[in-house]
């Protein structure tokens, strides 16, 4: 499971993500260092993507750089990633990481070759769990019970 930590919205500053993708099945080739990373929230459905390069690929491990950034100025092609949103909220993700050629500028999952998938999880760099200040949480008039005597 990736744990993600976003960029601190009040501050506007970005935050780096280390991620480590396993390559046990050597199924990352060396001679080319692109990927496409997708991240879809299991809450809303929403889906986003980024181009990753990759710092350091081994018979064991593929390490890359993801920047959550703290502001709307997300450059897909350079591994940054706008979340933390009303539509991409906190929480749990499915992510999907895909191959292509190490030149290409694609962050379209759909245009690489699908090697890992997996879950993702989206925490606030303050602690807070809380999403942009527009978005309103609506109190549900409905009590339920798990048990009842």
């Amino acid at each position: 499971m990736l744990v993600l930590t976003d960029g601190n919205k009040v501050s506007r500053t970005d935050t780096s993500n280390t991620l480590i993708f396993d390559n046990v099945l050597n199924q990352m080739d060396d001679a080319n260092k692109s990927y496409v990373l997708q991240l879809t929230s299991q809450t809303t459905g929403s889906s986003d993507s980024c181009k990753l390069v990759s710092a350091k690929i081994n018979d064991r491990f593929m390490r890359a750089t993801l920047v959550l950034k703290g502001q709307d100025s997300a450059d897909k092609t350079a591994g940054e990633l706008y979340l933390g949103t009303t539509s991409l909220p906190f929480g749990f993700y499915n992510y999907q990481l895909g191959f292509q050629g190490a030149t290409s500028t694609n962050t379209a999952i759909t245009h690489t070759k699908v090697i890992q998938q997996g879950i993702a999880l989206l925490i606030d760099v303050r602690g807070s769990m809380l999403e942009l200040p527009q978005y309103v949480s609506y109190q549900d008039d409905n009590t339920y019970h798990a048990y009842e005597n």
